[in-house]
């Protein structure tokens, strides 16, 4: 073959890879934020990323991800976590009691569900503490406020450990629970080695190899859990009736499937978005709050940062509402905000609340 040719394919080829990862890492997207302006933290001892609706307020998994997922191997240094409520209208949080959870099992809760306003189901990073797990919870109000009363513990194992991200209760032990890495993290935590990084990098824009799992607890066994979906990062799900909404943090796309007899999923709608990914959760009014990182560098340098103890560099999010219009989803921006790296949202009485998994503090945001 021709010298000049062969340098002229491999010229084109480096050029499209670097094109690729340029993109990939959102080089060139450009960040406006807007209504930003009228905002406040409410401080918290840790960290709290996932958010749900019970009645007037809004529940969350409060927890130590910062050692769980950014530092290298830290996850047995991990502070046990707790469930908390924030009230809307006093803008104040507390303590949810755990009553009767097991006093030698670490919380280090991440995505959570709501099934029929009273039971809770919260995804327990346990790490080397018999490994991946789905806490259930009974949730009720008495004159001491809002208490959790332990059920039981659904038990994944350690070829889960990081892996499940965020879950959907569909009827009582059966759920929808969403795999957003395709190789387990470590007992001790998260390998934060370069080689273990390209690994997980590779994978996650290479192809769909994430899943959307249907899963049915077995008493005294593990889930029996098969895959109903694919995609190249699943991130936040969530339902509405008979319709499953997955959010795939590369694709920058909610998938909406229809939920089928059988529990698999037909793919009903595709919703594009400007950003990333994250959660997803279902506001009072029917409309579903999506949250999301805009560049993925700006995602890596912080991630850095953490790992070195440096202090933290911005992260811009954007919330983004989908509501139901003349039989479709539409999109629209409601904050772009660099204050809090965000992870979820829920809208009340005109000012919303933004929760994320590296800041110890809850952003609330005048919107109206």
């Amino acid at each position: 073959m021709d010298l000049k040719l062969i340098i002229c394919l491999l010229t084109i080829g480096v050029s499209w890879l670097a094109y690729f990862l340029l993109n990939k890492l959102d080089v060139f997207v450009t960040n406006n934020l807007h209504h930003d302006e009228k905002c406040e933290k409410i401080s918290l001892p840790s960290e709290a990323e996932d958010f749900a609706i019970y009645g007037n307020f809004i529940i969350s998994g409060m927890g130590d991800i910062l050692a769980c997922y950014y530092k290298h191997l830290s996850a047995q240094k991990a502070q046990k976590g707790s469930l908390i409520y924030i009230d809307p209208k006093t803008k104040h949080w507390g303590y949810i009691p755990m009553l009767e959870f097991p006093s030698d099992l670490p919380f280090n809760p991440l995505g959570i569900d709501i099934h029929n306003n009273n039971t809770l189901y919260a995804i327990n990073m346990a790490f080397g503490n018999s490994g991946e797990r789905v806490e259930v919870f009974s949730l009720f109000e008495s004159a001491e406020g809002i208490q959790a009363k332990y059920l039981r513990s659904i038990e994944f194992g350690n070829e889960w450990l990081g892996r499940l991200n965020d879950i959907a209760v569909i009827k009582e032990g059966h759920f929808y629970i969403s795999e957003w890495l395709v190789y387990p993290d470590l007992p001790e935590g998260r390998d934060h080695s370069l080689l273990t990084t390209i690994k997980k990098m590779f994978w996650n824009v290479s192809g769909k190899y994430t899943n959307v799992l249907y899963c049915k607890e077995v008493q005294g066994k593990a889930p029996e859990c098969m895959s109903q979906a694919k995609g190249y990062m699943v991130n936040g799900i969530n339902k509405i009736n008979n319709q499953l909404f997955v959010a795939d943090t590369v694709e920058k796309s909610v998938y909406i499937y229809n939920i089928q007899e059988d529990y698999s999923l037909a793919l009903a709608e595709t919703v594009s978005f400007s950003h990333h990914l994250d959660n997803i959760v279902v506001q009072k009014d029917g409309s579903i709050l999506v949250t999301g990182i805009n560049r993925m560098i700006e995602f890596m340098e912080l991630a850095d940062r953490l790992k070195a103890d440096k202090e933290k560099s911005p992260v811009v999010s954007t919330i983004s509402r989908m509501t139901k219009n003349d039989g479709s989803w539409k999109v629209e921006e409601v904050i772009v905000e660099d204050k809090i790296f965000a992870a979820s949202a829920v809208i009340e009485d005109g000012n919303i609340f933004i929760g994320g998994p590296t800041d110890n503090f809850i952003l609330t945001c005048r919107i109206d």
